[in-house]
């Protein structure tokens, strides 16, 4: 399950704010089939939380101290929205059900947040998003495309990052995994992203890629990125491990969390494990 189980266990993914453990699933081989399976199944997942929430209008549900501005559009034609605690959406918001908004959430002005979308606690979302999942503590805060893909934790994308869901033959996206070219069977696949992964503004990551834990993206991303890479103007790069424990504790500091000893360990770990992603890089 590249990238995503590099930095949590399977069932710790949340989904509507629920772990995997909690939810009754099949058995995922693939990393894309998280995406397939929680899109085919939002309504049912989000359905399954509303008795927790208090009814604000038609098929909108909301947790303790929501705030929802002027000029908000909820379309529940197709399903039910959660909106949970101290989450805040701001004016001329869209927000299209089945949805689910994680707490402290904030889902910035003009955004579009179409079905089959769940967005953990503590992110910053902005634009326009489809389809996709979210973990916590992840910012998509302007404008740009993300759909039918899976973002992990302490994601930064930057203004104007777009991903592409859709091939132009309108086939199924095949993607690049364990050495295999493998077909999905999904015409609609936007990519995989792991946790502390940023992207610089404007960035495009084509269809079906997957993108390791604390890479790096600048501009037109046509191929996989491994784990700790700078994919820059001047050829791949090294994220070095001390500077990625250094924005890991610029990141927590901005969120108001301390950085200890055991996530320093945690990383070096994961830089260790994943050496082999960068051996073609020369130093």
């Amino acid at each position: 399950m590249y990238p995503i189980t590099l930095t949590k266990q399977l069932d710790d993914i949340e989904i509507c704010g629920m772990r995997l453990k909690d939810l009754e699933h099949p058995d995922f081989e693939y990393p894309w089939e998280i995406i397939a399976w929680q899109r085919e199944n939002a309504l049912k997942i989000v359905e399954l939380r509303i008795t927790d929430y208090e009814l604000r209008e038609k098929n909108v549900y909301v947790g303790k101290n929501v705030a929802i501005d002027q000029f908000v559009i909820f379309n529940t034609d197709q399903g039910v929205i959660i909106i949970d605690d101290c989450a805040h959406v701001y004016p001329f918001s869209y927000i299209e059900g089945p949805c689910y908004i994680g707490a402290h959430t904030e889902i910035k002005s003009h955004s579009q947040i179409r079905k089959n979308t769940s967005i953990g606690h503590h992110c910053k979302i902005g634009g326009e998003v489809s389809g996709s999942i979210f973990q916590p503590y992840t910012n998509k805060a302007h404008h740009g495309f993300v759909g039918d893909s899976y973002i992990g934790s302490w994601v930064n994308l930057g203004a104007g990052t777009t991903t592409s869901n859709l091939k132009n033959t309108y086939g199924p996206v095949r993607i690049e995994y364990s050495g295999e070219k493998i077909d999905t069977g999904m015409q609609f696949l936007g990519c995989i992203i792991g946790d502390y992964v940023k992207t610089a503004i404007n960035t495009s990551i084509y269809t079906g890629k997957i993108i390791g834990v604390y890479a790096q993206l600048f501009g037109c991303v046509t191929e996989n990125i491994g784990s700790f890479v700078m994919d820059t103007h001047e050829g791949k790069k090294v994220f070095e491990l001390e500077s990625a424990i250094r924005a890991q504790k610029r990141s927590f500091e901005r969120r108001g969390i301390e950085q200890k000893e055991e996530d320093i360990e945690f990383l070096k770990r994961v830089f260790e494990e994943t050496k082999d992603e960068r051996s073609f890089i020369s130093v």
